[in-house]
Formats: C-alpha cells, structure tokens, sequence
C-alpha cells in the first residue's frame, strides 16, 4: 500500500469530531459502493434533465486508493487514547477495502484486539474488538464476530452494544464526541421501537452480520419486553406486513379507470387489468428496444399502485384537484415493509416518474400503448367517441417500436386473431 506521511492533522479528520451515524457513514460509502443512501432516495430527480446526470458521487481510481490508504494509515498509526474514536472508525471503513493488505492487517487488529475478553468497563477494548470483527464480516468472514459476540456476556457489555446501536441508527439524537455514553445503564431516553424495527428487518440467514444483530435482538427485548407486550403495531411479522400490503394491491383490480365512464363505458377496465398489459408490452416494446424488458415490466406492474389511495382520478379532475404526488404516496405505502422490499418499490417508482432510463420510457410508452389498445377494443362494441384517447395516446408515444405497433393498430380488429 502507498505510505501516507505525516500524521493526520485535526481539521484532515473531521470524521472523527463526533461518533457516527449510520446516515454519515453511508454518504461516506455512497462513491465506494456505489449505493444511494437510503434516506437520500426521496430526493431522487423527479423530472428528466438535460444531459445524462451522474447517478452518484464519484472517485477516481487514483482518488479511491489514496482515500482507502489514509483510513489504511489512520487505522495502523492512531495508537493514542484520544485517538481511538478516530481509529475506530478508519477500521469500520477498512472493512469495505476488499485489497488483500487490508483484509491482513484487520485479521492481525481482531487477534490483538478481539482474541481475549477485554475486562469490565473497558469500552475503548470492546469496541476496538468489534470494529476488527464487523469490518471483516464486511468482507465475508463472519468467523470473528460470532468470536465476538461469545465473548460479550458481562452486562455493561449489552448495554454497552444497545446504547452504540441506538445511536448508529439514530434513535439516541443526541451528538456525541466520545463514547462515554455507551457506558449509561440508564437507557431511557431512547424507546428501542426504531431499533426493535431495524434489527428484525436483518435476520436474513445472507446477512454477513447477523449473529451481532440476533445477539442484539435477544438484548434490547430483554431489557424492554414492553417492546411485544405493549406495542402490537411492533409485533407485525415480516410475512403480516408484506401480507397487509398485498391484500392492499388487490384494490386494484376493484378500482375502474374512470375516464372511460365519460367515453360511456358502463363497467370499464380495472387499474389491475390494464396494469397487466402495459407490464406485458413494455417487456416487448424494452426487448426490441434493446432495453431489459424484464426490468420495463417491473416498472409498469407498479406505475399505477398509488391509486390504491387515491382511487383512478379522472382527467377533467385536475382542473379542481392538486396532482396527488406518487412518491409521497409509494412512501406511505412501503413505510413498514422489509427494507429491500421497500427499497425496490420506491426505487421502481422512481424510475419510471423520473424517465431517464430506457426501460423507464419503453413502460411509459406500455401505458399510453395499452390506453390506445383499449379504446380501440372499446371503439370495436359501438363506444364511439374514444378518437381522443387515441389521439393522445400516439402523441405521447417516444419509442419507435411503440409508435410503429400503434400505427398497426388503428388499422387491425380487436379479433385480428380470429381472422387468420
């Protein structure tokens, strides 16, 4: 690794003015793993903009190795006391490193730091031994924090890793510049209701850090059975929570695309029906398109899920009503799903609001095709005053493939099929 000289002066450590965050560390890791911070994802770009803009912050190679070995340094040379915070946090970061020399050096930090129980109260050793453990977990091996978690069975140990978990996730507000809050066995001033929430959306068997989560899991409800017994909106299990947001879903297919009752339809098409085709054309219009047609079919199955709140809200509405905002509405509607579930919804909606990506406009293409598709169909059993769907329809229209199918179909029958 290059040598980086000299020792880091204060105003070349501002990470260290204050323990972390989760919030700060993922900014920090946001140009490495190339990851949008998940409170960051509200703030996506809304509206196309000129030119591709870039999807993250950004490092050069160069610039990410002289970055990875100052934490690299930072880690090896900070042997002060008054340095340990500062320590600590270059060693959690080396965890994302992935360089062989890295991966080493942490090995040789778990065995001086980790091998051993340190004694009581001696949070300086538990969080260094912690820090080794869950930075090599970051690279795959999970061996040491299983070492780790063993190994913290006295009880100012527990209350030690819930008060450090309260404030990682947020729920303990308060900035702290050292770690002697981790050592108050007075823990009321947080709930553990966001933390309860946070763990129980990581027991996945993949999770690199799962014995430390299932360790603190077993902890925090220990120390606050209220936790279940008081709380039963806590107690929702992950199969309730997707299973309340399906049955949500299945709205859908009782709420009726109102316009074409003023084009006459007495029982027009559901949200649900009309979803399913635009899925299945913006999956051929992406495959011609040379777009992932399975990821264009993602983002039609969910470009009308808001309307499970607001109903299908007619065109002649928007002249008296504001334009309910999809993302707000995606946001309340996922806010208690399973991270990663919740995560590929909002991320989908996103997308195909925003119409930057290829597979973003061949589903917008799929919606408006699917519109002209059906006034068609309607066209076809005597509904006759549909030209202006149809019309708008092939105005909007941005890809080729969908414009060439749309000129087809003002010229074919519903039931081409039954005449071949």
């Amino acid at each position: 690794m290059a040598d980086c000289k000299g020792e880091a002066k204060p105003r070349e450590r501002q990470f260290v003015a204050r323990s972390l965050q989760r919030r700060a560390g993922n900014l920090i890791l946001w140009p490495i793993l190339g990851r949008v911070p998940r409170h960051l994802h509200e703030f996506q770009p809304r509206t196309p903009r000129r030119g591709p803009p870039p999807a993250q912050p950004t490092l050069s190679a160069e610039e990410l190795t002289r970055f990875l070995d100052y934490l690299f340094t930072i880690a090896d040379r900070a042997r002060r006391d008054d340095e340990a915070l500062l320590r600590r946090q270059a060693v959690y970061l080396l965890g994302f490193d992935g360089r062989t020399e890295a991966v080493d050096w942490l090995r040789t930090e778990w065995h001086r730091a980790g091998r051993t129980r340190p004694p009581d109260h001696d949070i300086a050793g538990l969080l260094a031994a912690r820090s080794a453990s869950v930075a090599l977990a970051v690279g795959g091996d999970s061996s040491h924090l299983y070492d780790f978690v063993d190994h913290m069975t006295d009880q100012s140990d527990e209350v030690a890793n819930l008060n450090y978990w309260a404030y990682w996730i947020g729920e303990l507000s308060d900035e702290q510049t050292d770690d002697a809050f981790m050592l108050s066995a007075d823990t009321r001033s947080w709930t553990g209701t966001r933390l309860l929430q946070h763990l129980l959306e990581r027991l996945d068997p993949a999770s690199p850090h799962r014995p430390l989560n299932i360790c603190t899991l077993h902890a925090l409800i220990a120390s606050r059975p209220s936790l279940l017994t008081e709380r039963p909106v806590v107690r929702s299990t992950f199969g309730e929570v997707l299973a309340a947001f399906g049955y949500e879903l299945g709205l859908l297919k009782r709420i009726r695309r109102t316009g074409w009752w003023h084009a006459g339809v007495r029982d027009p098409e559901s949200v649900a029906e009309h979803t399913m085709r635009t899925a299945q054309l913006a999956a051929l219009i992406a495959a011609e398109e040379g777009a992932d047609p399975a990821r264009a079919a993602f983002l039609a199955l969910w470009h009308d899920t808001q309307e499970t709140r607001t109903g299908d809200l007619p065109h002649t509405a928007t002249a008296y009503l504001t334009k309910p905002d999809p993302y707000q509405i995606t946001a309340d509607q996922t806010d208690r799903l399973p991270n990663r579930s919740r995560d590929a919804v909002r991320a989908a909606v996103n997308e195909y609001e925003s119409r930057q990506t290829p597979e973003a406009l061949c589903a917008k293409d799929a919606d408006k095709l699917e519109m002209l598709l059906q006034a068609i169909e309607y066209q076809d059993i005597g509904v006759s005053r549909v030209e202006g769907w149809i019309d708008s329809a092939r105005k909007d229209l941005k890809t080729e493939t969908s414009r060439r199918i749309a000129e087809a179909a003002v010229t074919l029958s519903p039931l081409a099929l039954r005449d071949r």
